[in-house]
């Protein structure tokens, strides 16, 4: 079976966000202020583009021109999500999460990972949650994830919005938020989640296939 390969080498920034290891049980959440404040946190990536301001860049210093040369593959894990993924292969354009260490990632079939990165020498998966998205009908699709206090939030390619403990990766909601409109079109999310304040932030991506866009918001601790 193939196989979607993350690895330090692959996913640059994340090996360097990465690095920071810490000890002992880390109990702090993805709070309002700490996503006000992403930027001064160079050692985590709290969202998929680094901060409120969409600037995605890091402040962290160990690889630069100088020391770029010298980066090498450290460690690999093997993610799924590789099936059924048709002539484009699977559209999995999603760099990690980092908090304290620890990475939040996704597949193309929306497949979510929690991997423990603090040791330098390898990784481990904490939980894997497949979240049963049909594979026919759908397309394999994943462009980000986002944090918010102790859950992780992923749209689906299903048109599912869905969020899931940090700790455990069991379920905690789950909403088809995606339609098709009268002439049978599907919508689906090209963008990751956003989260502001105690909402979620998701928009209808599929204007090429003739829907109409929109932006979306709802609370993230809503059932």
């Amino acid at each position: 079976m193939k196989r979607l390969i993350l690895s330090a080498l692959a996913c640059t920034s994340a090996a360097a966000l990465a690095a920071a290891t810490v000890s002992g049980q880390y109990n702090m959440t993805v709070s309002r202020d700490r996503l006000l404040n992403a930027q001064n946190e160079p050692q985590n990536w709290l969202m998929m583009n680094g901060d409120y301001s969409s600037t995605r860049y890091s402040k962290l210093t160990q690889i630069n021109r100088e020391s770029v040369k010298n980066l090498r593959l450290v460690w690999a894990l093997a993610l799924g999500g590789m099936q059924d993924v048709g002539q484009n292969g699977p559209e999995s354009e999603i760099h990690p999460l980092i908090d304290n260490g620890f990475l939040y990632t996704s597949d193309g079939w929306g497949t979510l990972y929690k991997i423990d990165a603090r040791n330098p020498h390898k990784g481990e998966f904490v939980w894997v949650n497949d979240l049963g998205v049909p594979h026919q009908g759908n397309v394999s699709r994943s462009r980000g994830i986002a944090l918010w206090n102790d859950l992780v939030i992923a749209n689906l390619p299903d048109g599912r919005v869905i969020a899931v403990k940090q700790n455990t990766g069991e379920i905690v909601w789950d909403k088809m938020v995606a339609t098709a409109n009268e002439f049978g079109t599907r919508e689906f999310f090209d963008t990751a989640p956003l989260t502001v304040e105690d909402k979620v932030l998701i928009a209808n991506g599929a204007g090429d296939a003739g829907t109409r866009g929109w932006v979306a918001a709802g609370s993230q601790t809503a059932k």
